[in-house]
């Protein structure tokens, strides 16, 4: 630890950081198929040197090819659906380089319509009374 004369400011630290919807890789998206965004999304990553970046939409094969594309970042999170590889992952990717990870995890969060707040499961997460849909929504934190 350096002594409090030369330890730098708390306010002067400055994270780069952006979030990504990915899009998963469906197949049907032609030019737009992940095989063709990949090597986009991992050069304007590096060369605008975030420090952090969330995504969402994430699939595990995509997840691969940002690891293997990001060779100075780590990653964490896990697929919506098994809590390992299957569904969609919320990956928080951080430079390895320059933090290291105290404390994280994963968690769900069901959306549910506000008209039934109160017969719903924890944790809730109420939208309004026009959301009619019932899912379950997975986000990484550090």
């Amino acid at each position: 630890q350096q002594p409090a004369e030369t330890a730098q400011p708390a306010s002067s630290l400055q994270i780069e950081w952006a979030t990504f919807n990915i899009r998963l890789d469906n197949p049907g998206d032609s030019l737009n198929n992940w095989q063709y965004r990949k090597d986009t999304v991992c050069k304007y990553i590096l060369a605008k040197k975030l420090d952090i970046i969330g995504m969402q939409e994430v699939l595990h094969n995509q997840l691969e090819d940002l690891k293997a594309g990001l060779p100075n970042y780590a990653a964490i999170g896990v697929g919506r659906e098994d809590g390992k590889e299957k569904g969609e992952y919320s990956p928080l990717f951080y430079r390895s380089d320059k933090y290291e990870v105290i404390h994280s995890g994963c968690r769900n969060i069901r959306i549910v319509p506000a008209s039934s707040v109160g017969t719903a499961p924890a944790p809730v997460l109420p939208l309004g009374p026009s959301l009619r849909i019932r899912r379950q929504v997975r986000f990484s934190w550090v």
